[in-house]
């Protein structure tokens, strides 16, 4: 499996971030934490969605880079 860039946007505090998912040893992408609150979030997808999606919705969020 390869690293994954994402950006995503907490569900909880909606705090703006995007990072490189690194694959555990058995394969599996852990679970994302939001580097504000620190809540598990969900709400993440590939860099490369998000970026379509902002061009097309007019989005400018400044993300806070971090590595999971």
């Amino acid at each position: 499996m390869k690293n994954e860039v994402i950006k995503g946007s907490c569900e909880h505090c909606g705090f703006a971030y995007k990072g490189i998912i690194i694959p555990g040893a058995d394969g599996d992408f852990p679970n994302i934490k939001c580097p504000n609150c620190h809540q598990e979030t969900h709400n993440f997808d590939e860099a490369s969605i998000v970026d379509e999606r902002d061009k097309v919705e007019h989005y400018d969020l400044d993300y806070k880079e971090n590595l999971y």
